[in-house]
């Protein structure tokens, strides 16, 4: 069965590339960079790793994850570690950008042990319920807005 490939990523990756950069790498690097398992909410990394590579500097570091996993915020923080986690190590795993990824080993320690903790963070029944980021009070599951309805109403009012 032939199925077609989503390439919306990879453009929306290429489009962050300026023409010099993707002339300074080669054609080839540069394909090879727009293909790189890069999660929206990684793209910001994804463009910092692009910049180091351009210039031939080392890649640099995931950022720090939370101290604690103790609320769905530190879970999504957490999950975008992880994510440029695995762009850091796809980079430093792939033959043109291998001298780059000079941490690898410490990284792939660190992801590993994050995961650990995300897994523990879980079995403890992590509450991971969307709440109102102005009152705190537990949002609906298919809530879409950050603020419940009471919040919002008293926010449109202040004007």
């Amino acid at each position: 069965m032939i199925k077609t490939a989503d390439l919306e990523v990879p453009i929306e990756l290429a489009s962050m590339l300026q023409p010099e950069e993707e002339a300074t790498l080669g054609l080839s690097a540069a394909l090879k960079l727009v293909y790189a398992p890069a999660r929206p909410d990684s793209h910001a990394y994804w463009r910092w790793c692009a910049r180091a590579l351009v210039k031939g500097d080392h890649l640099p570091p995931p950022p720090e994850p939370p101290r604690q996993i103790a609320s769905s915020a530190d879970l999504i923080h957490a999950e975008q570690v992880i994510a440029c986690s695995d762009l850091y190590l796809w980079l430093a795993r792939t033959p043109e950008f291998r001298a780059s990824g000079l941490c690898y080993e410490e990284v792939h320690r660190d992801r590993y042990a994050l995961t650990e903790r995300i897994d523990q963070a879980l079995l403890s029944r992590l509450d991971t319920r969307k709440r109102c980021t102005s009152c705190g009070c537990i949002l609906p599951l298919y809530h879409r807005y950050r603020l419940c309805e009471n919040c919002y109403l008293d926010r449109s009012y202040d004007y």
